[in-house]
């Protein structure tokens, strides 16, 4: 999943991390995946460079400590 962090007409905001990193924590809680067990990482631009390119989107990865994820659906088609 990856959420939305920031507007098109929006300069590189100074909290892009925190915002990076609550939008995944609620993108996986909202999903039942947010457990003691498992980690979220989030994955942003972190420079006005790369916010320049219009990228606003953070990429959200679960770990978890042991054993497994369940399988995500595809929604392609």
């Amino acid at each position: 999943m990856a959420p939305a962090i920031g507007t098109l007409d929006e300069g590189f905001p100074t909290d892009v991390e925190d915002r990076a990193t609550n939008a995944c924590n609620a993108t996986a809680d909202a999903a039942r995946e947010l457990t003691r067990a498992r980690t979220v990482s989030a994955y942003y631009p972190k420079s006005p460079a790369a916010w320049a390119t219009g990228e606003r989107t953070a990429d959200c990865w679960i770990a978890a400590e042991r054993g497994s994820l369940p399988a995500v659906r595809s929604n392609a088609r």
